[in-house]
Order: structure tokens, then C-alpha cells, then sequence
């Protein structure tokens, strides 16, 4: 089964959480356009640099959010349902609140049709000891 294919089962199977390990963003987010296109989904990508971004489909309004824990509040209370895309979040996992928050918001999207997909370039998980959070 392929990248395409897998994403497909894992959106349709309500996955909360996400986590794609590729050193090839650019190609990832044109497959994972693709989907969200054929599935008639809307697909947020967010990263600290530009907030949220609208790759495909429509929604209610593009919401702002420049931190990390701003980012997953406004997944939480979104009443779109979207396939939420965040870029190099892994960043961001030294930061325990930053990392509940993660797995609270995940928790609590259990019913919906949203779901988190979080792009990282390596499998490596940073230490809380060894990076700074976002």
C-alpha cells in the first residue's frame, strides 16, 4: 500500500494523531493534497513561521495562530472538520504543556472528523534536556 492509500485508510478510519517521518515535505504535501482533494477534505498546514495556511478545500475562516499551544486550541475549537497539517511540530515536543496539549486535543477529536498529521525530517524525538521549545 502507498503513502496515498495508507493516509486514505488512516482519515477514513478517524485517526486523531498523525506523525509522517520524511526528509521530503514538498513531495509529502502534494500527496497529502491529493487525498484530501479526492476525499473532499480541507487541509490546514500550520508552521511558527506563518500560522495557518488553507492547501485545500474550504472552511469557515482561516484561523491565526502563532504559538505552538495557540495552534491546538484553535484544532480544538474548530468546528471545521479538516485534516490539520503541522509542520516540524516535533520541535515543539520538548515543551511538556505543548505536548499534553497534543494529547489532549488528540483525545478530544476522537468524534470528529479532524484529524492532527505532523511532518518531522527524522524519527529522532527531541529531549527536553537537550533543545529549547517553540
Amino acid at each position: 500500500m502507498n503513502f496515498e492509500q495508507q493516509l486514505d485508510v488512516y482519515l477514513r478510519a478517524r485517526f486523531t494523531l498523525i506523525v509522517l517521518v520524511t526528509p521530503e515535505e514538498e513531495r509529502a504535501l502534494l500527496s497529502i493534497k491529493a487525498v484530501c482533494e479526492r476525499r473532499q477534505r480541507p487541509c490546514l498546514t500550520w508552521d511558527v513561521a506563518d500560522s495557518f495556511q488553507l492547501l485545500t478545500g474550504e472552511i469557515g475562516a482561516v484561523p491565526s495562530a502563532k504559538s505552538p499551544l495557540a495552534a491546538l486550541e484553535e484544532i480544538d475549537k474548530s468546528l471545521d472538520e479538516a485534516l490539520f497539517l503541522l509542520k516540524d511540530f516535533h520541535e515543539c515536543w520538548a515543551d511538556p504543556q505543548t505536548k499534553r496539549k497534543l494529547r489532549n486535543v488528540a483525545q478530544r477529536i476522537k468524534r470528529s472528523k479532524k484529524s492532527i498529521l505532523i511532518t518531522c525530517p527524522s524519527h529522532k524525538v527531541p529531549r527536553s534536556s537537550r533543545t529549547r521549545p517553540c
